[in-house]
This record gives C-alpha cells, sequence and structure tokens, in this order.
C-alpha cells in the first residue's frame, strides 16, 4: 500500500486552517503533518518534518508564501509547494514561477479540484505547472503593444503632455488618449504612472 501524502498547509487565517485540515482529513491517501500561521514558521516546519508537499497562503506574515517557497528551497531544492490565493494576478503568477512553485490554486476553487491538484503534484505529472505557464503566456502575449502604442508610451514617459505627444507624432489628440487607453487595458494599469513603470519592468520600454 502507498504510503500518505504528507501536507503542510500554511496560512495566517485560522479559519482557513481549520477548512484544510477538514479537507484533508477526509482523504486516506492524504496525511496532514504540521500547520504554520505564518512564513517564517512554514519554513521551520518544513525543515523539521521535510513533508511532501506544502500549501502555503500566498500573502502572509514574516515571509508570503512565495519567499518562504525560496527560503525553503535553499535547503531543499525539489520542495514541492501549491500556492493558494484569493485572487490569481499574473505578478503572483510570474513569482511563483520564478520560486520554484509547483501549482497554485484559488482558496474558492472546488475542493476536488485542490485533492486532485494535490494528487498530481505529488504524481509528478507536469499539468499544474504547465497550466501556470500557458496562463501567463497567454496574458504576456495579450500584453504586447503595437507599434504606435509603445510610441505614444514612450513619450509619455519622457513627460510630455497628450498635446505634445500629438503635435509630435501628428496625429490628433483624441488618438493620443484612445491608445493610452488600450495600452491601461494591456497592463493593468489605472494611469500613465503605473503604465509607464509595468511598462518599464516588462521590458516593453
Amino acid at each position: 500500500m502507498n504510503m500518505p501524502t504528507r501536507v503542510v498547509i500554511a496560512d495566517d487565517h485560522p479559519f482557513i486552517r481549520f477548512g484544510l485540515r477538514e479537507l484533508l482529513s477526509s482523504h486516506e491517501d492524504i496525511e496532514l503533518v504540521g500547520e504554520a500561521s505564518d512564513g517564517c514558521e512554514a519554513v521551520a516546519l518544513w525543515q523539521e518534518l521535510r513533508p511532501d508537499i506544502g500549501l502555503f497562503d500566498l500573502r502572509m506574515p514574516t515571509l508570503d508564501g512565495v519567499q518562504a517557497l525560496q527560503r525553503i528551497r535553499e535547503q531543499d531544492p525539489q520542495a514541492a509547494v501549491i500556492i493558494l490565493t484569493t485572487l490569481v494576478r499574473d505578478v503572483d503568477i510570474e513569482r511563483a514561477l520564478d520560486a520554484g512553485a509547483r501549482a497554485y490554486q484559488c482558496k474558492d476553487a472546488a475542493t476536488s479540484e485542490l485533492v486532485a491538484c494535490i494528487r498530481s503534484v505529488r504524481a509528478g505529472a507536469p499539468q499544474e505547472l504547465d497550466r501556470m505557464k500557458s496562463r501567463l503566456s497567454s496574458r504576456l502575449e495579450d500584453e504586447t503593444l503595437t507599434a504606435r502604442e509603445s510610441n505614444v508610451l514612450r513619450r509619455i514617459a519622457y513627460g510630455w503632455t497628450n498635446q505634445k505627444v500629438a503635435e509630435d507624432l501628428g496625429i490628433g489628440e483624441g488618438t493620443v488618449k484612445t491608445h493610452l487607453k488600450r495600452v491601461y487595458d494591456k497592463l493593468g494599469a489605472h494611469n500613465r504612472t503605473e503604465a509607464v513603470a509595468f511598462a518599464r519592468r516588462k521590458g516593453l520600454l
């Protein structure tokens, strides 16, 4: 008979830990071996118990889930951690991938999805990791700026007004605003400052 998958959970909300505890206890092939309330505790528990899988909340005190995973993988490069989130953002997926997370799951996902994810990661199946990469890749494709949008944003980065951008490019000021709106939508920005910062971080400027 195969040994159950030994799991450590880390979440700063007692109610979430209780829910995960109840969920995991109903499956014979999964054994909860430890609970942590913050990132530092998660790192210490991992070093002590060497579980098969960790379920780490993304946002926790002292160290968040990704930072805790980074610390753990310094000593245990093969550590398998699933990041739990309330809202899946592409920047969080990117951080999780860079840190070596095996999967992510929304906290409001069906219990069957979380259990299936644990079993998949335990079996070494690549589906969950591929899903993370696919989502991020699709988003990056959506973020690609047209040549005109790049020209507009580059001038905005200089601190130019919409009117000056329009005059320099030989287009109407309303057209500049339209291009900027598309840039905001693609980058998930709310204003000019965010758009420039996001574009620089992603290497688009």
